[in-house]
């Protein structure tokens, strides 16, 4: 009977940690999946690759996007002022300033821009749901 109950004991502890272990899994890809995300993103604002940023935007999001207003903006500098994490409900807002000259003025600018990321379950990624920067005047 002791092993039996021993036995029993084992069998509980191990189911325990197997599903602590699978959420944890979940969270890790999660946040190597953000990391990645919010990297390429960053990366393509900051080399002007518009296009490629917008490859990052949610499907929804793409539709009034003009492509033609961002070939006179070169970005001079991106900083993270608040990283992403990642809430409960699976979303992430990040915050990051960032430089910029519009070609025809020659005047650096600045913008802050909040950044929402929502995790797509089915399509294990992370959209970015606010759209590209407002460059402005």
């Amino acid at each position: 009977m002791t092993s039996f109950r021993a036995f029993t004991v084992l069998v509980l502890m191990l189911s325990i940690g197997l599903g602590t272990g699978c959420g944890r899994v979940k969270e890790d890809k999660m946040a190597t999946a953000l990391y990645v995300a919010t990297k390429g993103y960053r990366e393509s604002i900051r080399w002007g690759y518009f296009d490629a940023a917008a490859g990052f935007l949610h499907p929804d999001q793409r539709a009034d996007l003009d492509m033609k207003a961002l070939e006179n903006v070169r970005v001079t500098g991106y900083e993270v002022i608040q990283p992403a994490v990642i809430t409960p409900q699976e979303t992430a807002v990040q915050r990051v300033r960032i430089e910029y000259v519009l070609e025809d003025e020659q005047r650096l600018k600045s913008l802050m821009d909040r950044q929402e990321w929502r995790w797509d379950e089915e399509r294990v990624a992370w959209w970015l749901y606010t759209g590209l920067p407002e460059f402005g005047d």
